[in-house]
């Protein structure tokens, strides 16, 4: 069994990217647009702020009260977005604002995130010069350990913008056929019990446990929630017992996923 040495692969990454804008001598920026509070988003502004500074890229972060309606913000997005390299709008944004307004306020050119309706539609045909950072991430770590996707049964645990959607539609792009758990799936302990490769991005802490799973199954844990105070995946650590190669939360493809939206600015 092996566990993802996710600062690892970030940290060979950014060593690259230290060497890219040495030696062409770039000067790049990214724009990170935040409204309310959350915890978990937090730590991972902080981290994208930490790999900023350390390979040399500008990070500014724009706060906004929760308040903030979404004719403001997307006013805000399109005028502060002309001085940046790369734009993010940090997820999850309050209910009452337009998600896919506020996304498609991003610059096409400047989505690091690749979260625009334009910018998101090219990816999912096949267009791979950008990653959606967290499909990104798996791609990476699939391509470090060496991980065969060819006839294996791979599951995509959630749909969301972030983890499930990409994810899927990447692999989809490869001609493969991974299956969706979500839910209104039935039988979900079944699914997972058949699969080979196992990717999950939901956000609920620990939902899927070590008997549900099967020996040397891939664990891929993209999901992250707070609990007792302490930010924990979608699967549950003792199923690394059962796994031939595991992706923990904290530690795991969270780091990764930094260092591709890095990726993205520097060659925008």
């Amino acid at each position: 069994m092996k566990i993802v040495e996710g600062k690892k692969i970030a940290s060979l990454l950014k060593e690259s990217f230290k060497k890219v804008i040495k030696e062409k001598d770039l000067q790049k920026s990214l724009a990170i647009f935040y409204v309310g509070e959350n915890p978990v988003i937090d730590n991972f502004i902080n981290l994208k702020k930490k790999f900023g500074e350390d390979v040399g890229v500008r990070v500014r972060v724009f706060k906004y009260e929760e308040s903030i309606t979404t004719q403001k913000l997307v006013k805000e997005i399109k005028n502060i977005s002309q001085d940046f390299d790369g734009v993010i709008v940090q997820l999850p944004l309050p209910k009452h604002i337009d998600k896919k307004k506020a996304l498609n306020a991003v610059p096409p050119e400047k989505d690091v995130d690749v979260l625009s309706d334009r910018k998101y539609k090219k990816f999912a045909k096949g267009d791979f010069s950008f990653f959606p950072p967290v499909a990104g991430a798996v791609s990476e770590i699939f391509n470090f350990y060496n991980i065969s996707l060819t006839n294996k049964n791979i599951v995509v645990v959630g749909q969301g913008l972030l983890v499930g959607g990409p994810v899927f539609d990447w692999l989809k792009a490869l001609k493969l056929k991974p299956k969706v758990v979500n839910e209104k799936t039935k039988n979900k302990n079944e699914i997972y019990k058949k699969a080979d490769i196992i990717i999950s991005g939901v956000g609920q802490a620990s939902i899927i446990k070590k008997s549900f799973v099967k020996k040397g199954v891939v664990l891929i844990d993209a999901g992250s929630s707070s609990e007792d105070g302490q930010i924990v995946g979608d699967i549950s650590k003792d199923c690394k017992d059962k796994a031939s190669l595991f992706s923990m939360v904290p530690g795991g493809v969270g780091p990764i996923t930094v260092a591709i939206l890095f990726k993205n600015i520097l060659y925008n």
